[in-house]
């Protein structure tokens, strides 16, 4: 209106924006890594699509009805790319969402299968074989405990062998490769040390070793001359015998050997 009562009457342009959801314009392909090695991926270009092409779209990811990726798995929003570094236990297959959102909150998603491939671990030891005391004509078995070696692989079974310096074990010894245990018996003609190695194998050939020995040795007789001299008797095969001495209390004692001249060959001293 004018002053004089007359009308001014001006045009003006009134536009309605009528916005469009994002679509989904080339699904996400299933991906695949391997286990210890790194992934990264991003989201192709053209995978979603805004009509309303002054619109930018935001993007977040997780796991399908969840909020949330696996510990191992990183998305970056601001480059629509993954990055990540699975470990053994995380092995496995994923189904990762993909969500588009524009600037009205309106949004598209996509779903794909990220696969975690298992890469062969070899066993380990982690509880090493004490070594082991036998008696001549005395029979044994002793079993090798089910953790001494372990293998981090899903499902993967180890089997196991035995051998004595990279042959076959001694003629007395016998090896259960089932229940994972020695058994024999040796005589005196056996006394001696005996390096074994054990060695665990998984399915695709890699294998972890353990070394001990097994000490087959004669109890001998103590035949006392005076207080502070004793005569070993029979004498012991290979050079070997077992000394044990019950004093029930902290003592100390030196040893010398010595030969049927009476000459000294060996002490616990020197």
């Amino acid at each position: 209106f004018t002053h004089d009562g007359g009308v001014n009457l001006d045009r003006f342009e009134l536009r309605f924006k009528v916005n469009n959801q994002p679509i989904l314009d080339e699904p996400i392909k299933d991906q695949q890594t391997l286990e210890d090695e790194q992934f990264v991926f991003s989201i192709p270009e053209n995978t979603f699509v805004d009509p309303d092409i002054e619109d930018e779209l935001e993007y977040t990811a997780n796991l399908y009805f969840s909020t949330e990726l696996p510990d191992w798995l990183i998305f970056d929003a601001n480059n629509a790319s993954f990055i990540g570094l699975p470990e053994n236990s995380d092995v496995g297959s994923y189904l990762i969402e993909v969500t588009a959102t524009d600037p009205y909150d309106q949004s598209v998603s996509d779903v794909f299968e990220l696969s975690v491939l298992n890469v062969n671990d070899a066993p380990e030891l982690i509880n090493p074989v004490s070594d082991i005391d036998i008696e001549a004509n005395q029979g044994f078995e002793y079993n090798i405990n089910k953790n001494t070696f372990i293998d981090i692989d899903f499902g993967d079974e180890l089997s196991y062998q035995a051998f004595s310096s990279e042959k076959n074990l001694p003629h007395w010894l016998f090896f259960n490769d089932k229940e994972i245990s020695f058994s024999g018996l040796p005589n005196e003609n056996d006394i001696g040390i005996y390096p074994i190695t054990l060695k665990a194998i998984d399915k695709c050939g890699a294998f972890a070793l353990d070394e001990f020995v097994i000490n087959v040795y004669k109890t001998t007789n103590l035949n006392e001359i005076d207080h502070n001299k004793v005569q070993v008797f029979p004498n012991p095969n290979n050079g070997l015998f077992k000394l044990v001495c019950n004093f029930g209390y902290e003592y100390k004692i030196d040893i010398y050997i010595y030969n049927n001249t009476g000459k000294v060959v060996w002490n616990s001293i020197s």
